[in-house]
């Protein structure tokens, strides 16, 4: 995992070095999918697991869309390349998790980062108090909530 993260922050670096810069709308997914990799090498047990992990997510023979596509004449040839066609598992209709997915990332990609919120209200002392307060009505809620276990922290695991 590490290595992987040495390797990224020399491309990164590199990249810097020689000026290249890409446009945000290609950036962000190439650096989301950097991560998503990194997570599969630290989620896999070993270094097979993981690259077992990536083939399947990569396999086009793992996609399945809506049954009712393949009556659509443009995703018909679509089963000819080994895509199978049936009923998807999903809380919700497909293009509602679309919908969904899209307006998270809006938010995301349009909301100030905490540092720029922390910067905002250091200028208004009050706020910074009620912010304060809420944190601290969150961590004596948490230090209280610590007995009761829903289920085993994911680091347990290992």
């Amino acid at each position: 995992m590490g290595g992987i993260h040495g390797l990224l922050l020399m491309i990164n670096h590199q990249w810097r070095r020689l000026k290249i810069t890409l446009p945000a709308f290609v950036s962000w997914p190439l650096t989301f999918l950097c991560v998503l990799i990194c997570w599969v090498f630290f989620r896999a047990d070993n270094f097979s697991s993981a690259i077992a992990i990536l083939a399947a997510m990569t396999d086009i023979h793992n996609v399945v869309l809506p049954s009712e596509w393949i009556a659509i004449d443009r995703f018909a040839i679509l089963s000819d390349l080994g895509i199978c066609f049936g009923k998807l598992a999903l809380a919700g209709s497909l293009s509602s998790i679309c919908v969904k997915l899209l307006v998270i990332g809006f938010i995301l990609a349009v909301c100030p980062n905490p540092p720029i919120i922390l910067s905002r209200l250091q200028t208004h002392p009050r706020r910074l108090q009620v912010l304060a307060g809420v944190l601290g009505l969150v961590f004596a809620f948490t230090i209280l909530s610590i007995g009761h276990v829903e289920s085993e922290f994911l680091y347990f695991q290992f």
